[in-house]
C-alpha cells in the first residue's frame, strides 16, 4: 500500500484526466462504491489501481475488504479530505477503483455477434444523451438478457460514471459498442438480415409487432426522438399507446416497456 497526501499526486491527475476520456486510464471505467466495485471485480475486468479513504482501512472490518486488499494491483490510501476531492458521489463509500476500459468500436467484434447466433435481442440508442437514462437501459436490457447494446452518433459515453451508477454493473456484463456512424451500422445490421425496429410516436401498436428471430431496437434522443435517416431506413415501427394521453413516455421507461415486451 503506498499513501497519496496531494492533489498535485500524478496519480490524482491521472484519475481528472480519465474523467475527460485522456491521460493513460483514457477509456477505462471509474468506479465508486463496494457493490460496484465487487461487480467489476467478479465481471473478470483487470483492476488496475484501487483507492481508498483512510477510515475505511481503519475500520476493514466493517467494510469486508478481504478481496480488495488481496487484489493483485496497487492499493493507495488517502486522507479522507483528499478522497472527497476525487469522488464524485455524495456521500461516498470510500473506495474507488480504476479497472480496464473495453474496446467498444471494434466493429470486427461486433460483426461476429451480429452473424453466429440464429436469433438475436439488440438495443440501439441514437443520440441518447442522458447518462442516467443510458444506464438505466443498459441495466434493462442486461436484466431481460438481451444480447448487446450499441451507442450511436452523439450519445453519452459508456464509461461515464453516471452511466456505471445508473446501470448497476450491467456495463461490466453486457456487450456493448459505440458506433459514431448511424449508416455504417444499419448496412451491417441489414447485411446480417437483423430487423431495424425504430420506436416512434407513430407505428405498429407494440402488442401487434410479431418480432422476427433478429432484432434491433431503436430509441431516439430524449428531446426530438429518433433521426429522420433512421427511421426512413427502419424495417418497421413500431410506438406504445397512450391512452391517457400523454404525448410522450421518458426514454428510459418506453425502453423499458419495449425490452420486455419483445424479449
Amino acid at each position: 500500500m503506498k499513501e497519496i497526501s496531494s492533489k498535485q499526486n500524478q496519480l490524482i491527475k491521472d484519475i481528472n484526466k480519465a474523467r475527460l476520456n485522456k491521460g493513460i486510464w483514457a477509456g477505462a471505467f471509474i468506479v465508486e462504491g463496494f457493490r460496484l466495485c465487487e461487480e467489476a471485480i467478479n465481471s473478470g475486468l483487470m483492476i488496475e489501481a484501487i483507492f481508498l479513504a483512510k477510515h475505511v482501512l481503519l475500520d476493514k472490518n466493517k467494510y469486508s475488504l478481504g478481496k480488495y486488499l488481496e487484489a493483485d494491483t496497487e492499493i493507495y490510501i488517502l486522507d479522507n479530505e483528499l478522497f472527497d476531492y476525487i469522488s464524485k458521489t455524495k456521500n461516498s463509500q470510500g473506495i474507488l477503483m480504476i479497472a480496464e476500459g473495453r474496446d467498444t468500436a471494434n466493429i470486427s467484434e461486433l460483426s461476429n455477434l451480429l452473424s453466429k447466433n440464429e436469433s438475436l435481442s439488440i438495443l440501439v440508442m441514437e443520440n441518447l444523451q442522458d447518462p442516467g437514462n443510458l444506464g438505466t437501459m443498459l441495466r434493462t436490457a442486461y436484466a431481460f438478457g438481451y444480447d448487446a447494446a450499441i451507442t450511436v452518433g452523439n450519445s453519452a459515453r459508456v464509461n461515464q460514471e453516471k452511466v456505471l451508477r445508473s446501470a448497476m454493473g450491467a456495463a461490466f456484463h453486457l456487450p456493448i459498442f459505440e458506433i459514431k456512424e448511424t449508416n455504417k451500422l444499419i448496412e451491417l445490421l441489414k447485411a446480417n438480415k437483423i430487423d431495424i425496429l425504430a420506436m416512434t410516436l407513430e407505428g405498429v401498436a407494440l402488442s401487434e409487432y410479431k418480432r422476427d428471430k433478429k432484432i434491433s431496437l431503436w430509441i431516439g434522443n430524449e428531446g426530438n426522438g429518433l433521426t429522420d435517416n433512421l427511421i426512413s431506413l427502419a424495417d418497421s415501427k413500431i410506438t406504445i399507446p397512450m391512452p391517457g394521453g400523454a404525448e410522450s413516455l421518458n426514454a428510459a421507461i418506453a425502453a423499458a416497456i419495449a425490452l420486455y415486451e419483445l424479449k
